[in-house]
């Protein structure tokens, strides 16, 4: 099956914008996979969102995706830090680009996020929100490839993004509207 879909692989790029790499690899996959895929997929000039942990991370790094969006806790196991204050967020961040990733984005959960790219970074707060947190990760990913007229811009919508999922129970389910009513209450500063 893994075979089979790496030589269908070229064909489903022709058909979208970008490409985004997320979640666990099912059992049997390779744990280069995401590495393969983000290759094939730069070569074709899909940009590639990579949102993974373990092994599928280290691997998918290495082929260089444009973008790496991870939470604390999988960034904490990739560097091996403790990230307890936005400095070692930041250092382990950086890591992460060394290996190869031309942007990183961490989320912090209720903290926000810190998005660090070529020569800027940027430290994202949004509305705190009660309830469970499921989903918003991938929300937030969703807000980051819908397409904005700047940085600052796409990292406003996917922090409204994603905390609009919070409370609503599971991963995939947003409110649209309820995120364009936070979106003014998200702030982006410079680092």
């Amino acid at each position: 099956e893994w075979q089979g879909f790496v030589a269908g692989w070229p064909a489903m790029l022709e058909k979208c914008s970008s490409v985004v790499l997320a979640g666990s690899l099912p059992p049997g996959v390779p744990p280069e996979a995401y590495g393969v895929l983000t290759a094939a997929a730069r070569d074709q000039g899909r940009p590639v969102v990579l949102d993974a942990s373990g092994a599928a991370l280290e691997c998918g790094i290495t082929a260089a995706p444009d973008l790496v969006k991870l939470n604390r806790a999988e960034l904490a196991a990739f560097s091996g830090l403790a990230l307890h204050d936005d400095p070692a967020v930041v250092e382990a961040a950086q890591a992460i680009q060394a290996a190869g990733a031309e942007r990183v984005i961490v989320t912090l959960g209720p903290d926000g996020a810190i998005a660090l790219g070529d020569g800027w970074g940027y430290r994202i707060r949004q509305p705190a929100r009660g309830g469970s947190p499921v989903g918003a990760g991938d929300a937030f990913t969703a807000g980051l490839v819908a397409g904005a007229a700047s940085v600052p811009e796409q990292l406003e919508f996917a922090a409204a993004l994603g905390a609009s999922a919070v409370g609503l129970g599971g991963a995939g389910v947003v409110d649209l509207d309820r995120a364009l009513q936070m979106i003014d209450a998200v702030e982006v500063v410079p680092l």
